[in-house]
């Protein structure tokens, strides 16, 4: 990304570039002024991607200037985001109100900042794709065409709707910060359901899973759509008292007992699930929520990957042990542990490498 970075303190200016140089980012003009800023954009002969402003400047801070980008034409939807001190919330709140995307807080913390800035990045592709697609017609994919990559329409019941519509809403939500958990989980028995499932029992099937996880938030203002891949993504708002954890043992306890159809596995407790969190932490901004949704999908599939590889692994490691053909296994057993070592490190699975690599000798 091209980044303008502004702050009217040499040394904090310093530290942005060395963590923004260390982190890859190389595309960069630094100014310690407002006005020097404005001079720089009107010269570009490129637009910027991505501003970095501080909120405490003299003369013009950077509140105003967040005004002042926001007006020039081709600068309405690039990312914002304030440098603000923990205690200056009210001069964020002044600052997302005047079209500032998200923030990071003052010291820098390495970590933080490169994911407030990939979050940046993707933001600009989620408000290319903001504008919300007309509803499927009922039924319309009931037919044998179901992939399972669709992001299947779920029944419009409370606090459940069609993907577009949830990240529509959270890049729609008033300028500000929110107590918000976003968080993705996985049916691990998606695969074989949908090798086993007609398609309106698996749509009800998927409908029954979103009704009773809302359920337990039945007093709450909680959002749920289907992404696709046997995962869920939850938004659940004003959750100023409630953790991620805490959010994940409810998830667990609304799908505790649940009966799955015939046909599928089931775990000891019920549905087996896997859950995904964003990398952000802290209350988040309506575009924040809107990154932090796209990240829980792809960690809660990928978790869920992991999860079936593994299984795959000490199955076939079972079945080569009690099977008196075993040399017919051995060549699954390869084939598993390659498919898991492009999803689990080996240091995080050595038993599992090692007993394959003994079984197949």
């Amino acid at each position: 990304m091209k980044i303008l970075t502004v702050d009217d303190d040499p040394f904090a200016l310093g530290i942005l570039e060395t963590v923004l140089r260390d982190a890859q980012y190389r595309d960069l003009t630094l100014v310690l002024s407002a006005e020097a800023a404005l001079e720089e954009i009107a010269a570009a002969q490129t637009p910027f991607d991505c501003f970095l402003l501080d909120i405490r400047m003299p003369g013009m801070d950077g509140i105003e200037l967040c005004a002042r980008v926001r007006e020039m034409p081709g600068y309405e939807n690039v990312p914002i985001i304030m440098i603000t001190a923990v205690t200056e919330k009210t001069r964020l709140n002044r600052a997302l109100q005047a079209g500032a995307t998200d923030y990071v807080n003052k010291p820098f913390e390495t970590i933080e900042l490169g994911t407030r800035l990939r979050a940046a990045g993707q933001l600009t592709e989620l408000l290319a794709r903001s504008p919300r697609p007309a509803p499927d017609v009922d039924g319309a994919d009931d037919a044998c065409v179901l992939r399972i990559t669709d992001a299947i329409t779920l029944e419009p019941t409370r606090g459940v709707l069609e993907l577009e519509e949830l990240r529509h809403k959270l890049i729609s939500l008033p300028s500000g910060v929110y107590s918000t958990v976003v968080l993705g989980f996985s049916v691990l028995c998606i695969e074989t359901a949908f090798n086993v499932l007609p398609a309106p029992r698996l749509r009800a099937f998927l409908n029954e899973i979103a009704r009773a996880v809302a359920g337990e938030f039945l007093t709450e203002p909680i959002q749920i759509a289907y992404a696709g891949n046997g995962v869920f993504a939850l938004v659940l708002h004003k959750a100023r008292q409630q953790k991620p954890r805490m959010v994940k043992q409810r998830i667990r306890r609304a799908l505790d007992g649940f009966e799955t159809p015939a046909g599928l596995p089931e775990g000891p407790d019920g549905l087996q699930i896997t859950f995904g969190e964003a990398p952000q932490k802290g209350p988040l901004t309506g575009h924040g929520a809107a990154v932090a949704l796209s990240a829980v999908i792809h960690a809660a599939r990928k978790r869920a990957l992991s999860e079936s590889q593994n299984h795959q692994l000490l199955s076939l490691r079972e079945g080569l042990r009690s099977n008196p053909g075993r040399e017919a296994l051995a060549r699954p057993i390869r084939r598993a542990g390659t498919a898991l070592s492009q999803v689990v490190p080996r240091r995080l699975a050595p038993n599992l490498f090692r007993a394959s690599r003994e079984e197949d000798a």
